[in-house]
């Protein structure tokens, strides 16, 4: 069970955000299993770009530097798609609309 000010600060971001984006399908489900209402809020990476493909991004942690750079270019690829499909131009007046809240991107790394 989650510490009660954890929860509520989850339970918080949960409600504030659009999307909610995971690494691996693992989070996913663990977010899922104490909040199931947020279902429709959170999504793997790679399931988010392309619904139906379902694979986890490698946590690098205690890897050579050589997996760092791969995870950093796989997310860079991840986010440029997620950016491209979340983001659209308003022809008239050339402005970007981002139809999501964006505000709140949280990486955690481990040196």
């Amino acid at each position: 069970m989650m510490p009660l000010d954890r929860n509520v600060l989850l339970v918080n971001k949960l409600d504030s955000s659009d999307i909610v984006l995971t690494m691996t399908h693992e989070h996913k489900l663990h977010i899922l299993r104490f909040y199931p209402e947020y279902e429709d809020k959170v999504w793997v990476l790679t399931e988010y770009v392309e619904p139906t493909k379902l694979v986890d991004v490698d946590d690098p942690y205690g890897l050579p530097y050589e997996s760092y750079e791969d995870v950093y270019q796989q997310l860079k690829v991840l986010l440029e798609k997620i950016i491209e499909k979340t983001w659209t131009f308003r022809p008239l007046k050339n402005e970007i609309k981002i139809p999501y809240n964006i505000v709140d991107v949280h990486f955690e790394v481990h040196i």
